[in-house]
C-alpha cells in the first residue's frame, strides 16, 4: 500500500471512478467511500493482492476454528444436537 489511504464521499468515487480504480491497480492505492454526512467509511477499493491477502488469512482462520471444533467433538468436549434434535429446537 502506497501512503496513507484517500477517503472520497461516494460521489468523488463516482465521478473519479476509473482513476480510482487506476490508482488501486497500479499504485496500490487504498480508496474509502465515506458518507457525505458523517464521513463513515462505508466501502474500500482496495489492490486485488491485499484483498486477496485478507482472503486468505480468513481460510486460514476459519480452518483452525474448524480443526479445533473438531478435536473437542473428537474429545467429547463438545456440545453436539443430532438433526432431529435441531429441527424439534427450531419448530420444523
Amino acid at each position: 500500500m502506497d501512503g496513507e489511504p484517500a477517503e472520497l464521499t461516494v460521489a468523488e468515487v463516482r465521478d473519479h471512478f476509473s482513476q480510482v480504480i487506476d490508482g488501486s491497480a497500479v499504485e496500490g492505492r487504498v480508496t474509502f467511500g465515506v458518507s457525505g454526512q458523517g464521513r463513515e467509511r462505508i466501502a474500500g477499493i482496495v489492490p486485488v493482492g491485499l484483498a486477496e491477502a485478507c482472503e486468505e488469512m480468513f481460510d486460514e482462520e476459519d480452518g483452525r476454528i474448524a480443526r479445533h471444533r473438531l478435536d473437542e467433538v473428537r474429545a467429547g468436549t463438545a456440545e453436539v444436537m443430532s438433526l432431529e434434535e435441531v429441527k424439534r429446537e427450531a419448530g420444523l
